[in-house]
C-alpha cells in the first residue's frame, strides 16, 4: 500500500494540476478588476435529523464556508471548511433538538477581495422523535422555562406553539414575552403582542407585554392606556403565566414611570402609592425631600429616583 501511496503523489497529471491552478488564480489575483465576494442564493437551510442541520449556499466566486452559530446573536460557535468553492455545505452537528439556533455565513478567499457575510438569521432544529407534545403541552413547557429565566429554550417552546397553532394568542403572547426578556428582536416582539391582541383584544398578559414596547418606543400615552385597559377589567391582575413578573404592583410601576415621562408627576406618585401602600415622599424643607431616607434636592428627583428603584425591583429593565 505504501508503494501505491507514491505512484499515485507522483501521477504526472497531479502534479500538473498542483502547479497550474495555483499559478492561474494567482494570475487572476494579480488583475485589477477581480470581483468581489458575494453570495448569490442562500443561505439555505436543510433539515437532517433532531441533532443535525445542512447549511447551503452558493457565492459568485470560490471561496471557503464558514457558519457561525449559537444560541443567541452572540454566535459563539462556528464551523469552518477551507475547501474554495462556489457551492457550499456546512454540517451543523450535535445540537440540541427543538431548539431556535441563531446563525449566519461567511466566505472568504485567497483569491478574491472582500468577503461575504449573510444577514443573521434562525433556525429551529426538530423536535425529538421519542417526544411529541400537543399546544398546550409547549405552552406550559414555554411558561415553565420563562418562570425559570431560561428564556431561550421558552422561546424555542413558544416557536413550537405557532407551528402547532398560529392563531393561539397565547402562543403569540409567550413567544413576545420570550423576546423582550432576550431583549431580541422587539418589533418582532411588538408585531407578535399585536397579533394576540388582534385575536383576544382583553388578553392582559399582551397588553402588558405591548405596554412593555411602547415604552421601550418611548410612546408613553400609549402604554398607560394598555395599562389602564389591564386594569379596567381586573383592578388587582396578576399573570397566571408569570407571577412574579407580572402582578398588580409591577404594572403599577410600569404606569408611574410612564406618567414621570409624560410630566404628571402627580398621577406618577398615585401609581406608586398603588404599587407601595408603604410608598412616602416627604418634604423636609423647601429645598429637600425624602425619600427612603435620602435627601434630593426636589420633588421631581426624589419620586423619579423612587420610580427607578422599583422598576429595578421587579426586574423591569427599560
Amino acid at each position: 500500500m505504501k508503494g501505491a501511496s507514491l505512484m499515485m503523489s507522483s501521477s504526472p497529471g497531479i502534479r500538473y494540476l498542483r502547479m497550474i491552478v495555483p499559478v492561474f488564480l494567482l494570475s487572476l489575483q494579480a488583475c485589477s478588476d477581480l470581483p468581489d465576494i458575494r453570495i448569490s442564493d442562500g443561505p439555505n437551510v436543510l433539515e437532517t435529523d433532531e441533532n443535525s442541520i445542512l447549511i447551503t449556499w452558493t457565492t459568485n466566486v470560490p471561496s471557503d464556508s464558514r457558519v457561525r452559530f449559537g444560541l443567541n446573536t452572540k454566535l459563539e460557535q462556528d464551523t469552518l471548511l477551507n475547501f474554495e468553492s462556489e457551492y457550499h455545505e456546512v454540517p451543523l452537528l450535535r445540537l440540541s433538538p427543538d431548539t431556535v439556533w441563531y446563525f449566519e455565513v461567511e466566505s472568504r478567499s485567497e483569491y478574491f477581495p472582500g468577503k461575504a457575510v449573510s444577514q443573521m438569521d434562525s433556525l429551529i432544529t426538530p423536535s425529538d422523535y421519542r417526544r411529541s407534545y400537543g399546544l398546550e403541552e409547549y405552552l406550559k413547557i414555554g411558561w415553565n422555562h420563562m418562570n425559570e429565566s431560561d428564556y431561550n429554550a421558552a422561546n424555542s417552546a413558544f416557536v413550537r406553539t405557532l407551528q402547532l397553532d398560529a392563531y393561539s394568542a397565547e402562543a403569540h403572547a409567550g413567544f413576545a414575552w420570550s423576546l423582550l426578556m432576550l431583549k431580541l428582536y422587539p418589533d418582532d416582539a411588538f408585531e407578535s403582542l399585536n397579533r394576540a391582541l388582534s385575536i383576544d383584544r382583553n388578553y392582559a398578559d399582551a397588553l402588558a407585554g405591548r405596554a412593555v414596547c411602547y415604552l421601550i418606543m418611548e410612546r408613553f400615552t400609549s402604554a398607560v392606556s394598555d395599562l389602564n385597559s389591564i386594569f379596567a377589567s381586573d383592578s388587582s391582575y396578576s399573570s397566571p403565566n408569570m407571577p412574579a413578573l407580572i402582578h398588580t404592583a409591577s404594572l403599577k410601576t410600569l404606569e408611574a414611570y410612564a406618567y414621570s415621562q409624560l410630566g404628571d408627576l402627580h398621577r406618577a406618585e398615585q401609581a406608586c402609592r398603588m404599587a407601595d401602600p408603604d410608598f412616602s415622599i416627604t418634604e423636609t424643607d423647601s429645598e429637600s425631600w425624602v425619600v427612603n431616607d435620602i435627601h434630593y434636592s426636589s420633588y421631581a428627583a426624589a419620586l423619579i429616583q423612587a420610580i427607578y428603584s422599583y422598576l429595578n425591583k421587579y426586574g423591569w429593565l427599560l
